[in-house]
């Protein structure tokens, strides 16, 4: 008798979190006895001109992947060219030219040095 309330604590709270199943049979209304087999499931409409609003949605495999996002090249002729690039990309990640830091972000940090003629390379 000692447990009896802790059982009983338990039996509600696994019977709160178990699946709900579908009402009992009587619940549900009869089957007209001249109702039609073919009948359209419920929920679906009866025009079949009418496309499913959840497959319309959905990506066709036929349609090729959008355009990857844009990303710095690992070689610029000029540091001219490799700030105009960070301009127009905005990288997540920190980027560093020479050491010093031409753009905040986050994670480790693409380091680019300037060759002696001039290119900006990784």
């Amino acid at each position: 008798m000692k447990y009896t309330k802790w059982v009983f604590v338990l039996t509600l709270a696994l019977g709160a979190c178990s699946e709900r199943s579908a009402p009992p049979a009587a619940a549900t209304p009869a089957k007209q006895a001249g109702a039609p087999e073919t009948a359209a499931p419920a929920g679906q409409a009866a025009n079949p001109q009418t496309p499913n609003p959840v497959l319309a949605a959905a990506p066709s495999p036929s349609t090729p992947n959008p355009a990857p996002a844009p990303s710095l090249k690992s070689k610029y002729p000029d540091k001219a060219a490799l700030l105009a690039d960070i301009k127009a990309v905005k990288p997540a990640n920190q980027v560093e030219l020479d050491g010093e830091t031409v753009s905040p972000g986050f994670g480790p940090g693409m380091r680019y040095r300037t060759g002696k003629d001039g290119s900006v390379s990784r």
